[in-house]
């Protein structure tokens, strides 16, 4: 049986042979170049001769018998063309189905989560990303080591090794009043940003009430400052913590701030990339910080510090930051000079040196999926 198709003005003769039910296989015979008029004076013949044929010039269908059935073969190019793009979107379908199912396992890698976009939407499970997220810049942000006695506060910070040749060091202590100051750890930019917002504050608080700004109310406005960027829409979480060591008319303060606007009190801490191991000395000699001198209170500091150091670093005056506030003692950062005399030949014995921390399984960012019962 043949078969006729025109397209761009040549007449195209198909012989099909039906195979089982109404599939055929189709075979190229003859390629014509015929005149619009006598395409169908020649479908016309066919049909005289028994075919039933309906012709345009763009597909062509046709009727015949086999087996006492009737079958209907349809050839053409818009069926061709509706056939491709109708497999093309099922697998454009697929394709989506299968992302959103990925995305749904948390399979996407960390920063391709559905509630990650933004610091206002919590995950199904009560959590916000862009919080975590944040704390993950201060975790790996250079070391910084906060101590207190009954009369002083000491920050050590490690200051970052420059990248460029001819760079300096990233200065991680900030003086912001005369009896308060900080150390941070994780983006250097939000870091300053602070600095110079809880400097105005204590400015306004001198210039309305003649006297030094409370430790606890500085505290608490850094915490205030921290919500406002976790509240609302547009705006993203500081990636830094920070240390505040002051001293007022209740005594020396140290506090902790992190990126989810939470304040803490201690007596000592550390943050930053490997602070663990600074944690693990301090708690075993915190006890003895209230009754050791100015002196030994630096060296503990440092020690800590030191023990936060990639592949045993040595301190330095260069990459090494000492800041001291106390009673009688404005907050200062040591010069190169004077703190010369604590780290040159300082040096950690075996039994100063923590062990180190068992590895734990980092929690992943990610949300997983919910098995909900039907």
């Amino acid at each position: 049986m043949s078969l006729l198709f025109m397209h761009s003005g040549r007449v195209l003769v198909f012989s099909h042979k039906f195979l089982e039910g109404t599939h055929c296989r189709c075979r190229l015979i003859a390629s014509l170049s015929l005149s619009r008029s006598l395409f169908l004076s020649f479908c016309m013949y066919l049909m005289l001769g028994g075919i039933h044929c309906s012709i345009s010039c763009l597909s062509l269908q046709t009727t015949t018998t086999k087996n006492n059935k009737r079958v209907t073969v349809s050839y053409g190019i818009k069926q061709n063309r509706r056939g491709k793009r109708r497999k093309a979107n099922k697998e454009k379908g697929k394709k989506k189905k299968k992302r959103r199912r990925r995305r749904e396992k948390g399979e996407c890698g960390m920063f391709k989560n559905q509630y990650d976009t933004n610091t206002t939407t919590w995950s199904p499970t009560g959590r916000l990303f862009q919080v975590e997220y944040a704390n993950e810049a201060v975790n790996n942000g250079s070391a910084a080591v906060g101590a207190k006695n009954k009369d002083f506060v000491v920050l050590t910070a490690l200051k970052r090794s420059p990248v460029a040749q001819f760079s300096s060091y990233q200065e991680k202590v900030f003086k912001l009043d005369d009896h308060v100051g900080m150390a941070i750890a994780g983006l250097v930019a939000d870091g300053r940003m602070l600095a110079r917002f809880v400097r105005t504050e204590c400015m306004n608080y001198r210039y309305m009430h003649d006297s030094d700004n409370p430790l606890p109310l500085i505290a608490e406005i850094v915490g205030e400052k921290y919500q406002r960027h976790i509240q609302f829409a547009g705006k993203r979480p500081f990636g830094v913590g920070l240390l505040i060591a002051g001293y007022d008319s209740t005594g020396p303060h140290l506090y902790h701030t992190v990126p989810s606007g939470d304040v803490f009190d201690f007596k000592a801490t550390a943050m930053g990339l490997r602070s663990q191991a600074a944690r693990t000395y301090l708690e075993k000699h915190f006890e003895s910080f209230p009754d050791c001198g100015l002196d030994e209170l630096i060296m503990h500091a440092l020690k800590a510090l030191a023990a936060a150091t990639s592949g045993g670093a040595e301190l330095n005056i260069k990459n090494t930051t000492i800041a001291i506030v106390g009673k009688g003692t404005p907050f200062m950062v040591l010069t190169e000079e004077a703190a010369r005399k604590y780290l040159d030949g300082f040096k950690m014995r075996p039994e100063d040196i923590p062990p180190a921390p068992e590895a734990e399984e980092e929690e992943t960012l990610q949300e997983r999926s919910l098995d909900v019962e039907e």
